[in-house]
């Protein structure tokens, strides 16, 4: 049987000032976030315990992977590999949503 999600009846993971993330989907292999960035909002640099990929719904991001900096735009994609400091940024003038998918297993 197959269901049909929807992040839009969740309650957010996490809720900051110019960003809001809601968890869509979680099984023991994968969850996936979305996230609204608002325009020129970052989120801040921080590492994940697990390797994670990050798609851009629409907007154009700026991505910080380690020392490396990254431009995205709608139907691209990155991979942040688990441990490394990464950080996130809203740098157009409209909102930016991107799926955050952590491979769990």
């Amino acid at each position: 049987m197959n269901n049909k999600y929807s992040y839009r009846n969740n309650k957010p993971v996490l809720d900051k000032e110019g960003i809001i993330g809601t968890r869509f989907f979680e099984n023991k292999k994968i969850q996936i976030v979305h996230i609204s960035i608002a325009p020129f909002y970052e989120l801040k640099a921080h590492r994940s315990d697990v390797d994670a990929l990050l798609y851009v719904l629409s907007g154009t991001v700026e991505v910080e992977i380690g020392n490396e900096v990254l431009k995205l735009e709608k139907d691209e994609l990155v991979e942040f590999p688990k441990d490394v400091l990464h950080s996130v940024k809203n740098i157009g003038e409209k909102e930016a949503k991107v799926l955050v998918m952590k491979i769990l297993g």
